[in-house]
């Protein structure tokens, strides 16, 4: 990878364009001047050298909005924008402009592949395409379409051009004529990109790629960026299309500065469906980048953007290791020293994640509002997080609070731990660095500046700090005092310190001098002016800075979303980079779940190939046959051919010497030919030659007669142009005469208007001037007045001066009586001699007394600090019963809604339950008809087969009584014989009540079947009802009893701090009774029983307000215990 930085008058690249041998580069800026330059870089150097610079010969030209090579990588061509819209073209080796003409609303120019000097350029309203020829460019073809927002062209041969418009459509013009119109979608083409089979067009977040089958283009796949959803179509734009010169992979740019790649090998003819297309690396971030820290024993940078997104990148591999998307901003990452953990700062709550081998999971979360700044020790075990203006340190290993540091009254924007991890710094927008002690919280040093906004502080190795403020201030500070003050270009964002303390690198932001993004190297010992080195880079303020371990890099991150990792050398030894190799941990997390996984998969794989091998050996073998047998029915074709080729070769060489006698014959019939025709063609052209002569002869005369009547007709013309002009200049001379006397008219008017005009100016300064003399007037009273003030001030304060005496008048009569007193405590000391031993035990009692009391004031002023905050969680507790009563009452109204909907459903399954009885009974009658009824049949189909045997004999009987129909003697034997055989069975039809009885039977089956069928569907319906009412209902239950357990958790919360506030109380109230019994043993009251007074009053309150809190919390006790419980559940369905 290479960086070519710009030229140092540089505002903003507006385009790039790639030579066709990649080689060169040509890069247009616009300049802080507000000029257009284009800088050609030779990219064949180990570092891109510049090779020329070309300007515009056109003083409005203020920047360049498309610049393109010609095939040959000779020519240049350049399209300016508003107002002038000028295409330029030059020989940029030659540093010559070769023409420019003026195209309005162009926005993109190409050279034709084949034609250097044939370009296309397009824009609003505007396709055309022009040609170099004669030192000008000329329209060269005019495009049979209609005005179009065009957006984006690009040649795919030497006649045909793809363009795309704003209405989503791509037109494809083969010679000027529109061939096809492809839609692609709703919104705009962002870009069109050939190649060897086809197309490649964007619309909005989609990438269609067209193939060109038989003249008819086809859609080959479709693709899209991964932030376009069905929700929204329109996610991200695809702004830049390129193909690899192989065309085999394409490369895509989107305008979330995102990078995606593809293969053009692979596309097939698919669906409607799109698929996803693929990050290079992995994606960058593409809002502003709000955090970014670097591990210690991992080459790991973590960073975190408002795009919702945490990335970490590997710094000596330049990937993207692992990232993830949230669903809300992070506003800052730390990344632990081992690099197996981070922490992140959201909205709601501060997280601490472990780094998996694929994914972060979370192992606890903070309630810390809005963390903006988080970050950990040195050592890993601790780390510091900002909860409003208050830091909070963390144990990592407990995740306990260690200590809270509180005194800034503004947001904190730094927090830097030092080197031995024992105390932090901190600074903000409140003007204050303070210096903390972390295993107390205590303050250590301070240095308030109000009205200075601080950005950054870091630790010296020498004990000073060195802090930045957002004016562009860097201080030296030194026990809470500014030791040296040092101003930069322009505001710092944030500062790195090398271990050796001699060099500060400082991140900058706003846009003072072009210096916006850039990274400042100060010298330390600091010196007024400093001695710094300015190094540009990002392309907004930079919003995070900072080094690594062994500080031979830099990572500095920016509100333009993009991570750059600078290399950091110095000659002068500020900066120490360690000679050992770094030692970076190898090893990575892996929960015992995936681990599991992944050897069962791998088990899995494992037999997989193994069978695979098998099975490829088999069809090898198989393969191995199969080509030998090939080989020799290949080997004996072959031979066979070559056989017949040979006896080929034979007959074609026959037949070739045959033709080249053939041919010699003709050749030498064919030049006598030309040998006659040449001598008759020379004689005819000698005769025409001789004509053409004479001819000649004849045109000359005619032209000298021509010459002569020329010359006669323009002698008349000179005399009638003569005088024509005489007559001109009379009228032209009478023209200005009176045009002069209009002249001096006008001056005449403007004399009197410069006299009117300076009449104004006066009375105008007349007017000022009254203006200045009444404001002049308010300010001098003004003054009165506040000299006035200032007087009244000085008396009070000499009122107060001689007040201040009398009281310390006072004061010296005080101590006179106390004098007094003492003499006469000296006198009265004879008479209480006895009584020395009992004054020496009070007094030592007393002065044990003086230290309890003493101790108890200590302890008062903790315990009104401890009721500030037991106010504080009070509050917090009022509005924390308000939301629980706010959220039980609508609870309450869904369980009775569900109890009711239960009793329903519960009375509603008995009555399901009796309509299942009795239609089982039903069922088993109609199962007892149906057998009955089966029986019968069964029955009468034996009758009817008895029948079917009878008739059959009958018919037997009836075929031999046929035979003997001319006898009749016989017949009437036969017919007896038969009557006497049959006659006993009822052979006849059926009775009428036999047949009323067997069609009831039939009705009565059918009507059985009927009903069994009807009640099978009642029955499957009742089912699948009951079941849907059973899942209704288990998850209603299941919703109730979680609302449950939130509630009873937050009771017993409520109940625990309830029993610490009673805990506390009673505390309280044995330490007064203490105090209260021992005042009653001094005679003499002295001065703290005011105080003690007031802290009574105080405790009391709070004791009122506990048994407040505690009555409400019986009464919340009192409704959960009367919401009813979920009852019984429901009977499975069988």
């Amino acid at each position: 990878m290479k960086f070519v930085p710009g030229s140092e008058t540089c505002q903003k690249i507006t385009s790039v364009a790639l030579s066709p041998n990649n080689r060169y580069l040509a890069v247009s800026e616009k300049t802080h001047d507000d000029k257009a330059q284009i800088i050609i870089y030779d990219l064949m150097t180990d570092t891109p050298k510049k090779r020329k610079v070309l300007t515009s010969p056109e003083a409005s030209t203020s920047e360049f909005v498309s610049v393109a090579f010609s095939p040959d990588s000779k020519y240049l061509a350049a399209q300016a924008t508003a107002p002038d819209w000028t295409l330029f073209l030059w020989t940029w080796e030659k540093n010559k402009l070769l023409t420019s003409t003026k195209n309005t609303g162009v926005t993109q120019v190409t050279f034709s592949p084949h034609d250097n000097t044939l370009m296309a350029v397009s824009g609003k309203n505007m396709l055309k395409q022009v040609k170099f020829h004669e030192g000008q460019l000329k329209q060269q073809a005019f495009h049979k379409v209609q005005p179009q927002a065009f957006t984006s062209h690009t040649w795919l041969s030497e006649d045909r051009v793809v363009i795309g418009n704003e209405s989503g459509q791509v037109h494809i013009l083969d010679g000027g004529e529109l061939k096809q119109t492809l839609t692609l979608g709703e919104h705009e083409v962002g870009a069109v990109c050939g190649y060897n089979r086809g197309l490649i067009a964007s619309c909005g977040g989609h990438l269609v790629i067209y193939e060109c089958l038989d003249n008819h283009w086809k859609v080959a796949k479709k693709l899209q960026t991964p932030l376009v959803s069905d929700a929204s179509k329109n996610g991200e734009c695809i702004v830049q299309i390129t193909v690899c010169p192989t065309d085999d992979t394409y490369v895509v740019g989107t305008d979330t500065k995102q990078l995606f790649t593809g293969s053009l090998s692979n596309v097939t003819a698919i669906g409607e469906e799109s698929d996803v297309l693929e990050y290079i690396s992995g994606g960058f971030h593409s809002g502003p980048i709000t955090g970014l820290s670097v591990a210690v024993r991992k080459p790991l940078v973590a960073t975190s953007s408002l795009d919702k997104t945490v990335r970490i990148w590997n710094y000596l591999t330049n990937q993207l290791e692992y990232w993830k998307d949230f669903s809300e901003e992070v506003f800052t990452v730390s990344i632990h020293p081992n690099g197996h953990q981070i922490l992140a700062g959201f909205g709601d709550k501060l997280r601490l994640l472990n780094i998996l081998i694929d994914d972060f999971r979370v192992v606890k979360e903070f309630q810390i509002w809005g963390c903006k700044e988080a970050c950990f020790s040195h050592g890993g075990h601790y780390f510091a997080a900002v909860h409003g203006n208050i830091i909070k340190i963390f144990s990592s290993v407990t995740f306990e609070q260690v200590s809270a540091m509180k005194g800034h009254n503004g947001r904190v924007r730094s927090v830097v731990w030092s080197a031995d991890d024992q105390k932090i710094i901190s600074c903000g927008t409140d003007g204050a660095v303070y210096e903390w002690e972390v295993a107390t919280g205590a303050r250590v040093h301070e240095q308030v500046l109000k009205g200075t906004q601080y950005t950054a502080a870091v630790f010296s190795p020498n004990g000073k700090s060195y802090a930045s403020a957002s004016d562009g201030t860097l201080r030296e500070i030194q026990e809470g005092q500014v030791l040296r003050t040092v101003d930069l270009p322009a505001s710092i964002n944030g500062c790195a310190l090398s271990r050796s303390g001699k060099l500060l690198l400082c991140a900058l932001g706003g846009n003072e001098e072009g210096t916006c993004g850039s990274v400042v190297g100060v010298r330390i010992p600091l010196f007024s002016p400093p001695s710094i080195v300015v190094t540009p880079g990002h392309d907004a303020p930079i919003t995070r800075i900072q080094m690594n371990q062994e500080e031979n890099m830099l990572f500095t991150a920016g509100d333009d979303g993009l991570v750059m990792v600078w290399s950091v050398a110095d000659r002068e030894g500020r900066v120490k980079p360690s000679n050992e190799a770094p030692i970076f941990y190898e090893e990575v997390l892996v929960t015992r779940a995936d681990m599991e996984e992944k050897m069962a998969l791998t088990d899995e794989l494992r037999t997989r190939v193994e069978e695979l091998k098998m099975e490829n050996e088999y069809q090898l073998r198989l393969k191995d046959l199969n080509y030998t047998e090939k080989i020799k029915e290949l080997t004996e074709k072959f031979i066979q051919e070559m056989e017949s080729l040979k006896s080929k070769n034979q007959i074609l060489r026959v037949e070739k010497e045959k033709e080249i006698a053939r041919f010699d014959e003709q050749t030498r019939l064919s030049e006598e030919k030309f040998s006659q025709e040449k001598s008759d063609q020379e004689a005819s052209a000698n005769s025409k030659l001789m004509q053409e002569y004479e001819k000649y002869q004849e045109l000359l005369n005619q032209k000298h007669k021509m010459e002569e009547m020329f010359l006669r007709k323009e002698r008349e013309l000179q005399m009638q142009h003569d005088q024509a002009i005489h007559e001109l200049e009379e009228d032209y001379e009478a023209r200005l005469a009176e045009r002069s006397r209009d002249l001096e008219k006008k001056e005449g008017e403007h004399r009197q208007a410069q006299r009117e005009h300076k009449e104004e100016i006066r009375q105008i300064e007349n007017d000022v001037d009254q203006e200045v003399l009444s404001l002049k007037d308010k300010y001098e009273t003004r003054l009165k007045e506040e000299f006035d003030s200032n007087l009244k001030l000085k008396g009070e304060t000499g009122i107060l001066k001689k007040k201040f005496s009398n009281l310390q008048k006072e004061i010296e009569q005080g101590q006179e009586d106390y004098k007094s007193i003492q003499t006469d405590n000296a006198k009265l000391e004879a008479f209480i001699a006895s009584l020395q031993k009992d004054i020496a035990g009070l007094k030592h009692e007393i002065t044990e007394r003086d230290e309890t009391i003493q101790e108890k004031e200590k302890k008062i002023i903790e315990l009104k600090k401890k009721c500030q905050e037991l106010e504080k969680y009070k509050f917090v507790l009022d509005y924390k019963i308000k939301e629980l009563k706010k959220q039980i009452e609508p609870r309450e109204n869904d369980i009775r809604q569900q109890q009711e909907q239960i009793h329903e459903m519960e009375s509603e399954l008995e009555r399901f339950n009796k309509s299942n009885t009795n239609l089982e009974l039903e069922l088993s009658e109609l199962k007892q008809k149906l057998s009955a009824s089966n029986i019968e049949l069964q029955e009468e189909r034996l009758r009817v087969k008895d029948c079917r045997t009878l008739n059959s004999r009958i018919l037997a009987g009836l075929h031999e009584a046929v035979d003997s129909l001319q006898e009749p003697a016989k017949m009437r034997s036969i017919v007896k014989t038969m009557y006497e055989k049959y006659g006993r069975f009822a052979v006849g039809q059926p009775s009428k009540k036999k047949g009323q009885k067997i069609g009831q039977d039939l009705d009565a089956e059918v009507e059985l079947v009927r009903q069994r069928e009807y009640l099978e569907k009642n029955l499957k319906s009742i089912r699948e009802k009951l079941k849907r009412d059973h899942e209704l209902h288990r998850q209603e239950n299941l919703k109730v009893l979680q609302d449950n357990n939130v509630l009873l958790q937050e009771i017993n919360v409520l109940r625990r701090e309830l029993k610490i506030s009673r805990a506390d109380t009673s505390k309280l109230e044995t330490k007064l009774k203490l105090l209260k019994r021992r005042e009653k043993k001094v005679d003499e009251p002295d001065t703290v029983e005011p105080a003690l007074l007031e802290k009574e009053k105080t405790i009391e309150l709070q004791q009122s307000e506990i048994a407040r809190l505690s009555s409400e919390t019986s009464k919340l006790r009192k409704e959960l215990d009367r919401r009813p419980t979920s009852g019984s559940r429901l009977p499975p369905m069988e």
